[in-house]
């Protein structure tokens, strides 16, 4: 059996688990062999899995803790897990609890937690140095009280993050397998915590019937500029919203997609700079548009800048190449660096502070169809079944081959 485990938090969730269940016979494992877990919070967001036609015994819904002795309750000898997302600390003590599973499981990272555990090591380095230095600044303002206060929360945040890291540190090595999007990033997960041996290259597919790229023929057409692909700070709308400004009396239209995480002040900022300096022409998408009808807005859009240092938006990078569009992405991700070596013709996002707008609009067919080939090569469907289809038959080999008890 294959126990799936998804945080519902994750938007896309849903659609990954249709791509284990729409596509059995391509991944070698029968659909009665597969149980998906979905860590959600409240009993409204099952409603968006109903599509699925799942029953109660197959798609399974936990909340907290529910999850964790869910997990710890059910592993037999040749049981595989695959852990979709790591943003929930149950997780990480749910395989700290139970070692005997470390080998039998694949641990799927994607972008911004890695860059998350970058961080904790650095905490855990200069963690007494932070407290001594608040513990200065205490005396040095007549609120000494109000600063007094601070410490204990300061210190139990700061060592709860130590622990989580350490935990890191003792369970990823172990594990059956690790994935990643890019091989950047698993890199910097290795050498956070390596060595790791038992590395899956694993691209997600957008998971879209077809792809063809769609050329803007008529230059004087309104340009459509997607920003990013939500509300996180990661990716730095502001800072792009000052470099476009010279474009506000240009045929343009600067959409922003911030449905998720709820509303914060950084969207508010964002909504609230982007009308100042736009007007109408700056359009934000507060609400997540279904799938399909979302997949049909992506093909009008014309460039995608995405001005984040972590792998993010894959899903939106992915589809948007494949439909010809422009992109323009980082230099510090991992995502670009990656394309670029497979050839696929990406642009560095800081080349739009001295682009004039032709330049900063065209793309040329030739280039629109090169990376609509490579592209087909590396995250189609076909070559993402082909990479889960052999991690998982990689693992199988192990689990039947040594006892659970071994770690």
């Amino acid at each position: 059996m294959i126990y799936h485990v998804f945080l519902h938090k994750l938007h896309h969730t849903p659609a990954m688990i249709e791509f284990f269940v729409r596509n059995v016979d391509e991944i070698g494992v029968a659909k009665n062999e597969q149980i998906f877990y979905v860590y959600i919070e409240n009993n409204k967001e099952k409603e968006e899995y109903d599509y699925l036609e799942l029953s109660s015994e197959q798609l399974k819904f936990r909340k907290g803790l529910r999850l964790e002795y869910s997990l710890t309750a059910i592993p037999k000898k040749n049981d595989l897990f695959i852990i979709h997302s790591t943003l929930y600390t149950e997780m990480w003590r749910t395989l700290l609890r139970r070692p005997r599973l470390l080998k039998n499981t694949a641990l799927m990272h994607w972008g911004l937690r890695i860059h998350t555990y970058n961080k904790l090591k650095k905490t855990k380095k200069n963690f007494f140095f932070r407290l001594k230095a608040l513990q200065r600044r205490i005396f040095q303002k007549p609120s000494i009280w109000k600063e007094i206060i601070k410490v204990p929360r300061f210190v139990i945040r700061k060592t709860r993050r130590m622990i989580e890291s350490t935990i890191i540190s003792l369970i990823i090595p172990r594990l059956g397998a690790v994935c990643t999007g890019t091989p950047g990033e698993f890199e910097l997960l290795n050498k956070l915590y390596g060595p790791i041996k038992n590395y899956f290259h694993m691209v997600w597919n957008p998971n879209r019937s077809t792809f063809m790229p769609i050329f803007r023929s008529n230059p004087h057409r309104m340009l459509k500029v997607m920003l990013g692909h939500s509300g996180y700070p990661s990716n730095n709308h502001l800072e792009l919203l000052q470099w476009l400004e010279r474009f506000k009396g240009e045929q343009i239209e600067i959409i922003c997609p911030l449905a998720y995480p709820p509303p914060s002040s950084y969207t508010i900022d964002v909504i609230k700079t982007g009308k100042q300096i736009f007007g109408d022409q700056f359009v934000p998408i507060l609400d997540l548009i279904p799938r399909p009808q979302y997949n049909l807005f992506l093909k009008s859009i014309d460039i995608f800048i995405m001005n984040a240092k972590a792998s993010q938006g894959l899903y939106h990078v992915y589809s948007l190449l494949l439909d010809g569009k422009k992109v323009y992405l980082s230099t510090e991700s991992h995502t670009y660096k990656m394309l670029t070596d497979w050839g696929i013709k990406v642009f560095d996002f800081r080349e739009i502070k001295w682009l004039s707008f032709h330049e900063f609009s065209s793309f040329s067919q030739k280039d629109a169809e090169k990376n609509y080939n490579i592209g087909m090569q590396h995250f189609s469907l076909q070559s993402t079944l082909e990479c889960w289809k052999a991690l998982i038959n990689e693992m199988k080999p192990g689990v039947h081959g040594r006892g659970m008890g071994e770690v």
